[in-house]
């Protein structure tokens, strides 16, 4: 079974499979790497400056983004969807949540993300300028461009919300329980989390 395909239209299935294979040999090598490209591809997609940057300083901010994604998806969110999900009835370890991470999200968001960059390409560098810069009322894009734009949030639009969808299906084949148990775990992570920043925020004045 091809992964990277399947988990668009059997998510459960690949996360079953991938699963056992973890049994058998090592892979977080291999889970290491897929989380760093996506996470290093997301942010290329996403990254928006005030002026138009060059494309050495676009790759360094890239590739330290991918590390530190790589460590955040790799370590802290398969241990915090561990300890919430087993308030739930949830049965995976942290090696089974990393694997539906990786999987499940960065693997789809790896995908999506390739499929802008071709596109970001034919713009160039004004793509990464922030909307609400004083540069970006002075930047004209072309016909074609303003199309290639448009595909591109689109596709990330379109793929970020099914990579979603595919992400409550890993989780839940990994804590044997719904998606709809795995939404509502992901809503009390948000939930800790907003807490969280709220309570640390407030009394530092980060919010006035």
């Amino acid at each position: 079974m091809n992964t990277w395909l399947n988990i668009w239209v059997r998510p459960r299935q690949v996360m079953k499979q991938e699963l056992e294979k973890a049994r058998i040999e090592e892979r977080r090598w291999q889970l290491f790497w897929i989380a760093f490209a996506s996470s290093a591809l997301v942010f290329f997609v996403d990254y928006d400056e005030m002026f138009i940057p060059e494309y050495r300083y676009i790759m360094i901010s890239t590739l330290i983004s991918g590390l530190v994604g790589a460590l955040f998806w790799i370590f802290v969110i398969p241990w915090v969807y561990k300890w919430v999900g087993s308030w739930l009835g949830g049965k995976g370890s942290v090696v089974d949540l990393r694997i539906a991470v990786v999987n499940s999200y960065n693997k789809p968001m790896l995908i999506v993300s390739a499929l802008c960059v071709p596109f970001i390409l034919v713009i160039g560098e004004k793509y990464f300028l922030h909307p609400l810069s004083p540069v970006a009322l002075e930047v004209t894009y072309t016909p074609m461009e303003m199309i290639v734009a448009l595909l591109i949030g689109i596709i990330n639009i379109v793929g970020l919300v099914w990579s979603i969808v595919i992400n409550l299906h890993g989780i839940g084949e990994a804590h044997q329980f719904s998606a709809w148990k795995s939404l509502l775990m992901c809503v009390i992570v948000f939930a800790f989390v907003l807490v969280l920043v709220l309570a640390i925020g407030l009394p530092l004045g980060f919010f006035r």
